[in-house]
């Protein structure tokens, strides 16, 4: 064994490679995270066949179809495309079946087959017998018929619209970054959590009052992800508000990772979920559980969700981080009249004063339309140097952003007026430490404009 001593160890840095690549410690930094984050996907990992059923489902025709409704294609030629495939085919297959074909000879050489043989005579002049199935032979007039060919050439081109519109949606999916992914392989190691196909659930803390301790739950939340974002980059907010006792369901939106209600995120869904959670919640709670009140919890795009399925679920707080102002916002200023008065929806609103798709999006004009869409119940708040990303952990390259706020104080400060907003501890929003009316936010950008 050598023996290291003081004067065995160079003090002197190592002469530098001119050949090395400067990236090269880049590269290595980046297998590192590669490796450390396949071991925290592992740990965190969903059920089997997950991966295989996202993948699935881009084949659906209900995915197709949501992606039409969201991107405005114009799907009437793959309908007409669709008659005029099925209506020859159906009264051909009639007529074969009200007359008896069989009996009708088709002489072709010196043989009169019946339709389920037929011999076929090349241009060699030999005969080469061929069985023909009652399919193939419905086919061949089909390929022949100029209405069903010119329907399904003007369709070819509404399906490829609707393939580049896929692929473009695709593209802008962002990853969850390196800290959520390890703070949700912790929650799942340690029972706080535990993820399904569709959706992950973060569960409060349990009490220690009685052996073995039940959950305490507060209330319960529906998370709604951004556009293009993995539902997993939510880990971090969620995991704060299941420590101050509430159960957190943040719904997944694959494949898309749109949550709209074209694409599945309605309210019959997010029934099924809530059923799901509880009655599993009840199970472990391993002992009387009374219902507690759930409430909706969106980001961006799934705020935008949330408008449209509140009423329907009959919640009463909506809770909308780093809103731009989307044309087709659910009007909720009416609320007050449709809903008993003891069900009156009250909503919280939380935006970045470094907002780059606010800021791109959202002109003076637009923010009025939308704010005469909100109900008379609201609570503003602007966060002084918070991002549109930071409310998550993810990266936009489509929209890059730079803030002094690190991005775990942006999320606790959310969390921190969420949890006020909830348990009905307001304040008025320009009297808060953590930032001020989206009024002020909007005026102070108009005197640096």
């Amino acid at each position: 064994m050598k023996d290291w001593n003081e004067s065995s160890v160079s003090l002197t840095a190592p002469p530098v490679d001119p050949s090395a690549s400067p990236l090269d410690e880049d590269t290595c930094h980046a297998e590192n995270t590669d490796r450390e984050l396949r071991v925290l996907r592992h740990r965190a990992r969903r059920p089997w066949g997950t991966s295989w059923w996202n993948t699935l489902q881009l084949a659906s025709p209900w995915t197709w179809w949501g992606v039409a409704r969201l991107r405005q294609v114009d799907l009437g030629s793959l309908r007409h495309a669709f008659w005029g495939v099925l209506v020859p085919a159906g009264g051909y297959y009639h007529l074969l079946t009200r007359y008896r074909t069989n009996e009708i000879p088709v002489r072709m050489g010196s043989a009169s087959p019946t339709m389920d043989r037929i011999e076929l005579w090349p241009c060699g002049g030999t005969s080469t017998p061929a069985r023909l199935d009652r399919w193939f032979v419905l086919l061949l007039p089909l390929l022949a018929c100029p209405w069903c060919l010119s329907w399904t050439l003007a369709a070819g081109q509404t399906v490829r619209e609707l393939i580049a519109q896929m692929t473009a949606l695709r593209n802008l999916q962002t990853p969850a970054l390196l800290d959520a992914w390890q703070i949700l392989a912790d929650s799942v190691t340690n029972g706080r959590a535990y993820r399904t196909r569709s959706y992950d659930v973060y569960l409060p803390p349990p009490s220690s009052s009685t052996h073995p301790p039940p959950p305490r739950c507060r209330a319960a939340l529906w998370f709604l992800p951004g556009a293009a974002v993995d539902h997993t980059a939510y880990a971090a907010p969620a995991a704060m508000l299941s420590d101050l006792g509430y159960l957190v369901v943040v719904v997944g939106a694959e494949p898309m990772r749109l949550a709209t209600p074209e694409l599945g995120c309605h309210a019959a869904r997010l029934r099924a979920v809530r059923a799901r959670v509880w009655a599993r919640y009840r199970t472990a709670s391993a002992g009387p559980c009374t219902t507690v009140p759930w409430y909706l919890v969106g980001h961006s795009l799934g705020a935008f969700t949330a408008s449209h399925v509140v009423e329907e679920l009959g919640v009463t707080k909506l809770v909308a981080w780093g809103v731009a102002p989307f044309p087709n916002w659910n009007d909720l200023s009416h609320t007050h009249q449709t809903l008993p008065q003891t069900s009156f929806l009250s909503m919280l609103l939380i935006q970045g004063s470094r907002d780059s798709i606010v800021e791109t999006f959202g002109s003076d004009d637009k923010w009025r339309t939308l704010r005469a869409r909100f109900p008379p119940s609201l609570e503003e708040h602007v966060l002084e140097g918070g991002t549109h990303c930071g409310f998550a952990s993810y990266r936009s390259d489509a929209f890059p952003e730079v803030s002094d706020l690190p991005r775990s104080q942006q999320q606790a400060r959310a969390v921190a007026l969420t949890d006020a907003f909830l348990s009905d501890r307001r304040r008025h929003a320009t009297h808060t430490p953590n930032g001020y009316s989206v009024t002020d936010f909007l005026a102070q950008r108009r005197t640096v404009e």
